[in-house]
C-alpha cells in the first residue's frame, strides 16, 4: 500500500513540473502610435525591450503576438 501511494505521488509530482514549463513568461506589449506605429514587448522576467515599427490599425492581442491590419499592404 505504501508503495502504491508514494507511486503515485511521484508521478502527479512529475506531471505537475511537465505542465509548468509549459506557461509562457509573463509580457506586456504597449503601443504608441505615431508614423509608423511601434510596438513594444516588455518580458516580464528580464525587463527586455524589443521594439517593432508597424504600418497598422486594430490591434489585438493572438497568443504571444499581436495580430493587426497592415493598412499598406491591405492584409491581416
Amino acid at each position: 500500500m505504501r508503495k502504491a501511494l508514494l507511486g503515485w505521488c511521484l508521478l502527479l509530482l512529475i506531471v505537475g513540473v511537465a505542465q509548468a514549463q509549459d506557461v509562457p513568461p509573463p509580457a506586456q506589449v504597449f503601443l504608441e502610435r505615431g508614423q509608423p506605429d511601434r510596438l513594444q514587448f516588455v518580458d516580464g522576467l528580464t525587463g527586455e525591450t524589443r521594439t517593432v515599427e508597424v504600418n497598422g490599425e486594430r490591434y489585438t492581442l493572438f497568443g504571444r503576438g499581436v495580430m493587426f491590419y497592415d493598412s499598406s499592404a491591405n492584409r491581416v
